[in-house]
């Protein structure tokens, strides 16, 4: 049992260790050099693609560059033979081959453990907080290849929500979260019109991240980790319309 959002980070720091994960970018991003690739970013909490995708994506601006660089002498028509010539072929065969490879890297570190292991932390972690409010506006969460299934859209859902219960609400909202550190907070928060800080996500990859967002309690902002909100009034909330169809968006 993992008992905060810190010492989650401290499980998939470990697992990082495990399974030597920077020396697997490494290796990775060299195979990408003899092709003439871009490297790719190593895991960070910012980041939700895969490695098959980020790598996708890089070799198809490779592509795309070196159709610039002959731009001037190519039309629509030379562009569409091109695309329909053993020249494209190659392109496609060469990402198919560095993808293999890849995929060959990925077995010898054994990463797709890795990501699976880190993916049954957060999915353990967060269904011992299953009662949170914060839970209701989760999205399912799956392993995908070697893509780490988390997504943003629940919390930014469920922050407009907030935001907009407290906005509408005279007088203080009573929220209950968890901390990062694991201990119980009780705060009240009121409407202001400034500006909060610029919200930012903590965490080395996303199975150990979670978004930071700010609410002014009349004297200072309150840092809160948007997944780990409790409740917020006892959960005795207004509705929110979001089509001005009426209904609870928590029912």
């Amino acid at each position: 049992m993992v008992d905060s959002a810190n010492d989650l980070s401290i499980e998939v720091f470990l697992l990082k260790k495990k399974y030597d994960v920077d020396t697997f970018y490494t290796v990775v991003n060299e195979l990408l050099d003899e092709f003439g690739v871009d490297a790719i970013e190593d895991d960070s909490p910012e980041n939700l693609m895969s490695v098959e995708d980020r790598i996708t994506v890089n070799i198809g601006k490779k592509i795309t560059n070196e159709l610039k660089e002959n731009r001037n002498k190519m039309d629509n028509e030379t562009i569409d033979e091109f695309v329909q010539s053993n020249e494209f072929g190659h392109k496609l065969e060469m990402q198919d081959k560095i993808l293999k490879q890849v995929w060959n890297i990925a077995k010898t570190y054994r990463y797709t453990n890795f990501v699976e292991e880190c993916n049954d932390l957060r999915k353990n972690f967060m269904e011992e907080r299953s009662s949170y409010i914060s839970h209701q506006f989760s999205g399912t969460a799956g392993i995908l290849s070697v893509i780490f299934a988390q997504t943003r859209v629940p919390e930014k859902l469920f922050s407009v929500w907030l935001r907009t219960t407290i906005e509408k609400k005279e007088g203080y909202v009573a929220i209950q979260y968890e901390g990062l550190d694991g201990k119980i907070y009780n705060v009240n928060v009121i409407h202001t019109d400034e500006e909060p800080p610029k919200e930012k996500i903590v965490g080395q990859n996303p199975c150990d991240s979670f978004m930071l967002q700010y609410f002014w309690d009349s004297k200072k902002w309150i840092e809160i980790p948007i997944k780990m909100i409790i409740s917020v009034d006892n959960n005795d909330c207004m509705d929110i319309d979001f089509n001005d169809d009426g209904g609870n968006i928590l029912a």
